[in-house]
């Protein structure tokens, strides 16, 4: 499902909306801050988005139907050992009859790496879908064996069974079983987040314990930035979306005066410094 791409924000439409025959329509992120940043163990990703509607995904609307808004969204990714932090805020658009999700994922089954398990439930592809829509605290596994982990109130919706789309240049239609899982923003969403982490490859008693007890702590989410703090390996992660913008007083960072990226880490009474400006500057005749 090309409307389902793993940690991607999308519109889920039909193919129509999104299939043009020979891929040559590939609509650009008009934004130019996105990049990452490392300080050797540890790391983080971040992505403004703004997505013009395709005509084709509004084709059917009538023609007094208000014009369609982008979609928009500010997305992270902290990254600390095996452990994944992914936060979303601001998600919008408007005039698009078709709901908005952010993927967790989504897996072809196979007879080695065929079952998913829901809050410990083993779920498995038989004589019909697997459907389930959660909202509770939520501990997925897929089929390949990474954790995923939602909040209270985070809509989580689960799909096992046959998925049929066309291939990756749109010229013939292909059918394959899968496990799909996705947090639903709904249509026209107009300030939507999200909050999930993520846990590769873990061992039960992992899984177990991050369930338990989540070893991060989400400081601030919002346009201005995203803010993660992890405890095991002391390390907070700064997204800085806004100029000017102060931070909390009990973290190392106190203020940035540009949009940028921080990783601090604390180790042996030091402080560890990362920083990047990751912006594109397509504009600027220098570096």
């Amino acid at each position: 499902d090309w409307t389902a791409i793993e940690g991607a924000t999308t519109i889920h439409c039909p193919l129509a909306g999104i299939a043009n025959g020979n891929g040559s329509r590939l609509p650009r992120n008009q934004e130019t801050f996105v990049g990452g940043l490392s300080n050797g163990p540890n790391g983080l990703f971040a992505l403004t988005f703004s997505l013009g509607i395709p005509g084709a995904m509004t084709s059917g609307a009538a023609k007094d139907s208000p014009k369609p808004e982008p979609l928009t969204a500010l997305k992270t990714w902290f990254f600390f050992d095996n452990r994944i932090v992914c936060l979303g805020s601001d998600i919008a658009t408007s005039g698009v009859d078709h709901p908005v999700r952010t993927n967790l994922f989504q897996k072809f089954l196979t007879e080695t790496h065929d079952s998913t398990r829901l809050n410990g439930e083993v779920l498995t592809l038989a004589d019909r879908p697997v459907i389930r829509d959660e909202t509770r605290p939520t501990t997925l596994v897929d089929p390949y064996g990474n954790a995923y982990f939602t909040p209270a109130d985070t809509p989580v919706h689960l799909r096992i069974s046959e998925q049929r789309s066309r291939n990756c240049n749109d010229s013939k239609d292909t059918t394959g079983n899968y496990a799909t899982a996705w947090i639903e923003h709904g249509k026209n969403p107009t300030s939507a987040g999200y909050e999930y982490a993520v846990v590769v490859q873990p061992s039960e008693s992992e899984v177990s314990a991050f369930a338990d007890q989540r070893p991060y702590q989400v400081i601030r989410k919002d346009s201005a930035a995203h803010i993660v703090h992890d405890s095991p390996t002391h390390t907070t992660g700064y997204v800085i979306f806004e100029k000017d913008t102060d931070l909390p007083a009990e973290f190392p960072l106190r203020s940035a005066d540009q949009p940028c990226l921080f990783m601090i880490a604390e180790k042996d009474g030091h402080l560890i410094v990362s920083h990047t400006n990751p912006d594109a500057r397509l504009e600027a005749s220098h570096p």
